[in-house]
C-alpha cells in the first residue's frame, strides 16, 4: 500500500485499505478471545462519550446513531470501547449500511426489590429469530458469508469480564436488541455527590 501511494497508482487503494482494516479487526478479535481474563481498572465514564468514540472508529456507512442517556457507566474504557465497536460493526453488517442504531438506559423496578438499571443497544434491522437468540453469542455463529462469528462472542466476553450479563432480544424498532444487565450506572448528580 505504501509503495502504491508513492507511485500514485490509486486504482485499488480503498480495497487494500478495507482489507487491511478487516485484518486488523480480525486479529484484535482473536486476541481478545484468547487473552486470559485478568484484573483491570474501572472508572465512571459518560456512556454517550464511549458510544460516540466507538462510533468514530467504525466504518458505519450511512448508518445513524442515537444516544439517549446521560448516565455514567463504571467500566474499563478500552474494553467498553471494543464492546461498542463490535456491536456497531455487527449492526451495520447485518442490518445494513443505512440502519439506525439506538443506545438507551432502561430503569425497571419490580415489587420485590430495588430498580434494575440496564443498557439497551438496538438497531432497526431484521433482528434474530427468538429460537436463535440463545446461540448468537457462540464463537463462529454468523448469518452472513462475510461475518466471522466473533463480534458477539467478544461482546459477551467483555460483558462477563465486568461481571455484567447480556441477552439478545428485540429492539423497539424490531431489530436486534442487546440488553446488558447488572452494569453499574450512575447519574451525573450521583457522581457529583460522590456516590
Amino acid at each position: 500500500l505504501e509503495l502504491a501511494e508513492q507511485t500514485g497508482d490509486e486504482t485499488h487503494f480503498s480495497r487494500i485499505r478495507r482489507a487491511h482494516d478487516r485484518m486488523d479487526t480480525l486479529i484484535d478479535q482473536v486476541l481478545m478471545l484468547v487473552h486470559e481474563d485478568g484484573e483491570f481498572n474501572t472508572a465512571p465514564y459518560p456512556l454517550a462519550d464511549l458510544a460516540n468514540q466507538a462510533w468514530a472508529h467504525v466504518d458505519t456507512g450511512d448508518a445513524t446513531l442515537t444516544v439517549e442517556t446521560d448516565d455514567l457507566l463504571i467500566c474499563n474504557e478500552d474494553l467498553t470501547l471494543q464492546l461498542f465497536e463490535n456491536a456497531f460493526r455487527n449492526s451495520v453488517e447485518h442490518a445494513g449500511q443505512d440502519c439506525h442504531i439506538e443506545l438507551t438506559t432502561v430503569r425497571e423496578s419490580d415489587d420485590n426489590g430495588p430498580s434494575t438499571d440496564r443498557i439497551l443497544l438496538s438497531d432497526d434491522g431484521p433482528g434474530i429469530p427468538e429460537d436463535q437468540r440463545e446461540v448468537v453469542f457462540d464463537h463462529g455463529m454468523t448469518t452472513t458469508e462475510e461475518g466471522t462469528g466473533l463480534g458477539l462472542a467478544i461482546i459477551e466476553k467483555i460483558v462477563r469480564s465486568h461481571g455484567w450479563s447480556i441477552r439478545a432480544t428485540s429492539g423497539p424498532e424490531g431489530g436486534l436488541g442487546l440488553l446488558i444487565s447488572d452494569a453499574e450506572l450512575k447519574t451525573s448528580t450521583d457522581a457529583e455527590a460522590g456516590q
